[in-house]
């Protein structure tokens, strides 16, 4: 939902270790994580964050949002900031991964004041996204970049800092 989201304290990111990192079925029947062969989830949980609507604020107060290293020997397409419903635009990727809905990228998102590390893949990922503010970030131990922003407009990086890539 559209909103100001604000971290108050250090996460790592291990979900569902004894159901192989993907949703249960309580989760999936709950309609957040659509895993069927369209479905983003069905290879598991692809990000810690996604931003799936317009207008959010997500403050990390200091804080950082880490991949487990269990986690990220599991799931090689994660970012630990997704800025859209699904990793993939449609008809790219190893499946549709759309689901319900279709692809819904975010619009007018601010992410500010932490560090995002040790990610198999991205600190921030985001396909067309708009209106994007990155401020004040910590970036370290990706394996392929700290921020990917494919065909975003209006973006407005300040204050980053990316070091210490895992390759």
């Amino acid at each position: 939902k559209p909103g100001i989201y604000k971290l108050q304290e250090n996460i790592v990111f291990n979900p569902n270790e004894y159901n192989d990192f993907s949703p249960t079925t309580q989760q999936i029947s709950s309609g957040l994580y659509p895993e069927n062969m369209s479905g983003p989830y069905h290879l598991g949980f692809f990000a810690a964050i996604t931003v799936e609507v317009d207008d959010v604020i997500i403050d990390l107060n200091g804080y950082s949002i880490q991949q487990s290293r269990l986690h990220k020997l599991q799931q090689r397409f994660y970012a630990n900031i997704e800025l859209a419903n699904s990793p993939f635009i449609p008809k790219q990727g190893p499946s549709s991964f759309i689901g319900v809905g279709g692809y819904r990228p975010a619009n007018k998102v601010l992410i500010m004041n932490g560090t995002l590390s040790s990610t198999s893949h991205h600190g921030i990922h985001a396909n067309t996204a708009n209106n994007v503010v990155l401020h004040n970030l910590n970036f370290n131990k990706f394996e392929v970049a700290g921020i990917a922003l494919n065909g975003t407009t209006n973006a407005v990086l300040n204050n980053i800092t990316i070091e210490n890539n895992d390759n």
